[in-house]
């Protein structure tokens, strides 16, 4: 990739970044707003209890994905794409078992859900159900996590943006 290609891949891939965060932004405080006068602070409350979790869930991934990109980024400077396809393999079953230890301890967490909100003036089944599709939304997110590593490793992270944007 020549100089004046590879910058004009930078600007875009930084170009379509700002949109995707500027969108994301805004449509998270209109979606928080939205949530906040139609369901109230409580469930505002829970829905960052649930998030709370998931997070420390996601600790088991943590340094997996610049790791990887590195090991790309190398293999690539040394045309070894044997080597990338072997990265790109391992990562993608390590974030698929992830996935599913992270779905596992989220139906462990619903079983005990109710033990860990003071005063809930909502019924058990709703709740367990809106945690499970978070849970069930953050699985997606991991089970497609290899693809991201290999669209960064590659510097083509607008396409990340726009699916992100969808």
């Amino acid at each position: 990739m020549n100089l004046k290609t590879e910058n004009k891949q930078i600007l875009w891939n930084s170009i379509v970044g700002v949109l995707n965060r500027v969108i994301t932004v805004i449509l998270g405080i209109v979606f928080r707003k939205i949530f906040i006068v139609y369901l109230g602070e409580s469930l505002s409350g829970l829905s960052s209890l649930y998030m709370n979790i998931l997070n420390f869930l996601s600790i088991a991934t943590a340094g997996l994905s610049v790791s990887a990109m590195h090991k790309i980024y190398v293999c690539n400077a040394n045309e070894d794409y044997e080597e990338v396809r072997k990265v790109e393999q391992f990562t993608k079953q390590f974030y698929r078992a992830v996935t599913i230890v992270i779905f596992l301890i989220g139906l462990v967490f619903t079983t005990i859900l109710d033990k860990m909100i003071y005063n809930n003036q909502y019924d058990i089944s709703f709740l367990r159900m809106v945690f499970l599709l978070q849970v069930l939304g953050e699985c997606i997110n991991y089970w497609f996590q290899s693809k991201k590593v290999i669209l960064q490793a590659y510097a083509e992270n607008y396409i990340i943006s726009y699916i992100e944007i969808v």
